[in-house]
């Protein structure tokens, strides 16, 4: 009975245009969308990844010339090496969604070239989960950084590419 359940369930949320399967979604198992995203979706803010690396949306304008197809201009941040870039994209055109994490964390110590960040106290589990990080990483931000001073670390593919601040 519970294998039919779920296959209507399943046929319900494909028909619907559901982008994730909630049944999945409530049981922590990460699904890509059953729709791609394309360029449509762009939006100030939006995290993508353009030739194998994160980018965030900084501005984009959709163009229709009176002659030739549409395109969308957009200028990208890459979130490795913060350096901003100018693309232009077909209308249309398939896109692949970056998905980054953002974490409270506070800093521990640092060790030759690497840093360490925990979890803010109330938030341990299942144990400690240490982060660690490169002064490459962190750019000219680690001069800031004192002992249990709260940090948000921003985490890509596992790795933490980016560090927030507080001023």
């Amino acid at each position: 009975r519970a294998p039919i359940v779920f296959l209507v369930f399943l046929i319900l949320n494909i028909s619907s245009g559901n982008a994730f399967i909630s049944f999945f979604s409530q049981h922590r198992i990460l699904m890509k969308p059953l729709r791609g995203s394309t360029t449509a979706d762009f939006r100030t803010g939006l995290t993508i990844i353009s030739s194998g690396v994160p980018c965030k949306v900084l501005e984009f304008l959709h163009v229709k010339p009176g002659k030739g197809p549409a395109f969308v201009r957009t200028k990208l941040r890459n979130l490795l090496t913060s350096n901003v870039l100018e693309k232009t994209y077909r209308a249309g055109e398939p896109i692949e969604e970056a998905f980054v994490e953002k974490v409270d964390t506070t800093f521990a110590f640092k060790k030759k070239d690497e840093f360490f960040f925990k979890p803010p106290k109330d938030s341990i589990e299942d144990g400690p989960k240490i982060y660690r990080c490169s002064t490459v990483a962190l750019g000219s931000k680690y001069q800031f950084l004192k002992e249990e001073l709260p940090v948000k670390l921003i985490i890509w593919d596992e790795k933490v590419i980016d560090a927030v601040i507080p001023q």
